[in-house]
């Protein structure tokens, strides 16, 4: 994502930046996403709503129309990340993404709970493979 100029609508026209077109082309060939944000400042990375910008279009015939997506934010605060998780959300949901119906995944206190790299705290772990199971069945479901 660090490719992708910042979104500007004049230059997204039939054939767009090459970063952008290998973005809407990954998201096109995946059966579902999962889309991860730390919060900084109480909302979601601006690398990342860049990305959802570019990616949106054209609307209501965008690769992430429809497409099954799971969510997940992360914070060094115990909340891990609500604020951003409802601005993605919002986001998501205006793109028309199939969001994952399910409570919300944050990991909190994420300095704690992942260490070199790897998340090593087993409850947030098991809730997360929860999620991901959920994000399988919705996708499941689309093929049907």
């Amino acid at each position: 994502m660090n490719d992708l100029p910042l979104y500007d609508q004049d230059v997204d026209t039939a054939t767009p930046p090459e970063a952008v077109a290998r973005l809407r082309a990954a998201i096109d060939s995946a059966d579902g996403l999962v889309i991860a944000s730390p919060e900084y400042n109480h909302s979601i990375s601006g690398v990342l709503k860049n990305a959802l910008d570019w990616a949106s279009r054209p609307f209501v015939q965008s690769t992430l129309s429809g497409k099954p997506v799971l969510t997940l934010t992360s914070s060094t605060a115990f909340t891990g990340g609500v604020r951003a998780q409802a601005q993605l959300t919002e986001v998501l949901t205006a793109i028309a993404a199939r969001l994952v119906h399910r409570p919300q995944t944050v990991i909190g206190s994420a300095h704690q709970k992942i260490v070199d790299g790897r998340l090593v705290d087993e409850a947030t772990l098991g809730f997360l493979q929860d999620g991901i199971a959920d994000l399988l069945r919705l996708i499941e479901l689309s093929y049907r």
